[in-house]
């Protein structure tokens, strides 16, 4: 194969890298926000379970995101690159919000256990 072929047979497998970090990502942030939602109807015999939950959801989207800095950085189609930057720069924002919010009220919570 002729190097320009391989450096577009490259390109095309870093963008597909890209799509399955970007879903955890996401995901991660949906389920943040089902924990949001279940800490007023949880046990708080149960509470710390919620807590753990929130934090593993923020490692596994942290541990994603590097996963994608890492593919985009390998990238030439500049494009492409900011179009991912949009998508992910919001839910970095609102993963880290949220994330702060159920910590503070989880532990408002356990406290006046």
């Amino acid at each position: 194969k002729d190097k320009k072929k391989i450096e577009e047979e490259l390109e095309k497998a870093t963008k597909e890298a890209i799509a399955i970090p970007l879903e955890i990502c996401q995901l991660s942030l949906q389920s943040l926000k089902i924990c949001m939602h279940l800490i007023d109807k949880s046990n708080i015999n149960l509470i710390s379970d919620l807590f753990i939950s929130a934090i593993l959801l923020k490692s596994g989207f942290q541990s994603a995101l590097i996963n994608i800095e890492m593919n985009l950085n390998c990238l030439k189609d500049k494009d492409y690159l900011r179009e991912i930057r949009e998508i992910i720069e919001p839910l970095i924002k609102e993963n880290e919000i949220l994330y702060n919010l159920i910590q503070e009220r989880i532990k408002e919570k356990m406290s006046t256990r």
